[in-house]
């Protein structure tokens, strides 16, 4: 017994854990892969959680409490767009289909979050989601299926039960926050016991001509609750034989007590339709507790052993439901989602609902020309950009002589401005260029000499080749920990952050003219494309130090590089053209189409490549052959003011991060 408890101990232990490391994951990826990779599969999870056995309430709190507060991180519209709908698409499911073990435990599993969900809705919210999204899309239809008689839950009268409870309190919850207003819920409440009004359970017959009549739906019924067809006998005779467990005197009593004890006596009879025989139902009630004994009703009688709380005013046994008798009154102070800065609104919102609607499918590019942040700090040209490989953070470089370490979170309706999280201000000229060093997790900058810092405390570690002036830095992929530092002879030197030496010295050509422009690197790390002011290209390889190929690419200077696989680059040129090469022997692919003005920033989604231009276009081919179509946007003047200067693509939220001569960095969807 000893053992069976530490390892249950254990178990919740680790769920815990678990669950925290999910919500301080949600906070780090943002809102869409949070949606798409985190509150997916939790819902998921959560019509799991009674699948094996109803007593697994602290599983589904688990999954409950981990919903809400990510729900508390970006706002009520995650409840609106994506809580609500997948609660209305299994309710609708469990009405078309056949009634399954798993979507019995979907089922419970929902009403179990919708009840939670009401203490979150604000007042206002409930008074524009009330009749269309949850009474007429999610709490009708649970009505209709847990009083239908084409519907067998197939862990029988057991879990309808703890359906029926769940149910009745969440409608209890959503009437302490509507009021009066909910008075046709409450009505189709009580409806539900007509199913027995005129039913004989000695003989399993309807004895009243008009029952096939008698329905909850009206206008608004929708389809019907299964499937299954009602002329079978054992399946109406299975439905019957549940709901006579499930819809007793005892039920209608306690049910009847709790609303009352809110809204009073009057506002229930002049509310329910078959108030007479709720009445009926109750001194039924009443009269099976004197004859058993109790001549008393004490709901907190002490013969009585509860083996599972299932909420607050509610409590099932069996089959049995029961009332905790306490005072209720209405929770001004409910728990309800605080305002934060972090919540979805305005373009942010747009942008969320645009990529969790769309197909998994579609992974293709799509610019809005949404801006969803503004970045301001620099006060002079924005130089390079080095996004980390999470998108959380980035790091940029400027003429200002600063680099600096910025937050990626989402803040505000798009129209905010949001400053840095560190400067870094050791340099004493321009930073040309800027590297994160995953390996390290170190900065590597320029400014002619390159400085490794530590963006966690902002401490320099070295600064390196102080009499050789670099002009440009690139670091080699993981789990390579050099840095590539292109000098103005020009010669390519391999570095050692860790000592700041150079460890290797690869020569571009014998005759090599022009500055290195740019450098590019494949994934492999196995060689290194350079192009210069000049207009050649020259291929290296990184293992043997030997040039794979040198050829004249352009007539202009090169402006950048993009390492496209392990065996093609894309180049850019003063020229105005765009090429695509074989890196093994220099043939050119084809030229790409593109804008009239010269491509400075490229960047790369999967198969496409997304350039921009100096005059403010962005461009996106949708691939590197001769086949792939091309399409052009010029960024609108509101939304990105001043130069395009640098770029860098956020490939997994599908973002633009956009560096201009004025000094700002913008957001862009």
């Amino acid at each position: 017994m000893l053992f069976i408890n530490i390892f249950i101990y254990q178990c919740l232990k680790i769920s815990e854990v678990s669950a925290d490391s999910l919500v301080w994951v949600s906070i780090r990826i943002g809102p869409v892969h949070t949606s798409m990779y985190i509150t997916k599969n939790l819902l998921k999870m959560l019509m799991l959680c009674y699948s094996e056995s109803l007593q697994n309430e602290d599983k589904a709190k688990m999954v409950i409490n981990c919903l809400m507060s990510i729900a508390g991180i970006y706002g009520e519209q995650v409840i609106l767009v994506q809580y609500l709908p997948h609660i209305s698409d299994v309710v609708s499911l469990c009405k078309r289909s056949k009634m399954t073990t798993s979507l019995e435990s979907g089922l419970i599993g929902c009403v179990t979050l919708l009840k939670y969900l009401m203490s979150y809705f604000t007042k206002s919210t409930l008074n524009e989601i009330s009749q269309d999204t949850l009474c007429k899309g999610i709490i009708h239809p649970m009505l209709r299926i847990l009083s239908s008689q084409k519907v067998i839950f197939p862990s029988g009268a057991t879990s309808r039960s703890s359906f029926a409870t769940k149910l009745f309190e969440t409608i209890y919850f959503f009437g302490l926050k509507q009021g009066h207003l909910i008075s046709k819920t409450i009505q189709r409440l009580f409806l539900v016991f007509d199913k027995l009004r005129h039913f004989d359970p000695n003989n399993m017959t309807d004895t009243n001509p008009r029952s096939q009549t008698i329905e909850l739906n009206n206008s608004d019924s929708g389809d019907s609750p299964s499937t299954i067809s009602a002329d079978k006998p054992n399946v109406k005779t299975k439905a019957m034989e549940e709901l006579c467990k499930v819809l007793t005197p005892q039920l209608a009593y306690h049910s009847y007590t709790l609303f009352v004890k809110y809204y009073g006596e009057l506002f229930m009879q002049r509310t329910l339709i078959n108030w007479n025989y709720i009445k009926e139902l109750c001194i039924t009630y009443k009269e099976e507790r004197v004859y058993s004994g109790y001549a008393n009703i004490d709901y907190n009688d002490s013969t009585i052993n509860f083996e599972e709380q299932l909420g607050t005013h509610l409590t099932l046994k069996g089959n049995k439901i029961h009332l905790q008798d306490e005072e209720i009154e209405v929770a001004e102070d409910a728990k309800t989602i605080v305002e934060s800065s972090r919540h979805l609104r305005g373009n942010w919102l747009a942008y969320w609902e645009h990529e969790i609607g769309r197909n998994s499918r579609d992974t293709c590019f799509n610019f809005k020309q949404i801006k969803l942040q503004t970045f301001s700090g620099h006060q002079s040209t924005v130089k390079s950009l080095s996004v980390l490989d999470n998108e959380n953070s980035f790091i940029s470089s400027s003429r200002d002589k600063t680099v600096k370490l910025w937050s990626l979170r989402n803040q505000g309706d798009g129209n905010g401005v949001s400053q840095c999280q560190y400067t870094y201000f050791r340099h004493r000229k321009s930073v040309l260029s800027v590297a994160y060093l995953e390996k390290f997790r170190m900065v590597a900058s320029c400014d002619s000499s390159i400085h490794v810092w530590d963006p966690w405390c902002g401490g320099r570690l070295l600064s390196s080749m102080n009499s050789i002036p670099v002009n440009i830095l690139k670091c080699l992929p993981t789990p390579h920990p050099n840095i590539l530092a292109a000098s103005t002879h020009p010669t390519l030197h391999s570095i050692d952050p860790r000592n700041g030496k150079s460890v290797a010295e690869l020569k571009i050509s014998v005759n090599a003219t022009g500055l290195i422009r740019s450098i590019a690197v494949p994934t492999n790390a196995h060689w290194v494309a350079v192009g210069q002011s000049s207009g050649y290209l020259t291929v290296i390889d990184l293992r043997t130090g030997q040039a794979l190929a040198n050829w004249k690419a352009h007539e202009g200077e090169v402006l950048q590089l993009l390492a496209v696989d392990s065996n093609t680059i894309v180049s850019s040129s003063l020229d105005q053209s765009l090429s695509v090469w074989n890196v093994s022997n220099g043939n050119l692919i084809y030229n790409m189409r593109g804008s009239p003005e010269p491509v400075h920033c490229l960047g790369l989604h999967r198969n496409e490549l997304i350039s921009g231009t100096t005059a403010n276009r962005i461009g996106i081919h949708t691939g590197f052959t001769s086949e792939a179509s091309f399409s052009s946007t010029k960024i609108r003047a509101d939304t990105f003011k001043g130069v395009l200067t640098t770029m860098s693509v956020l490939s997994l939220n599908q973002l633009l991060l956009l560096g201009a001569d004025s000094g700002n960095i913008t957001l862009l969807c």
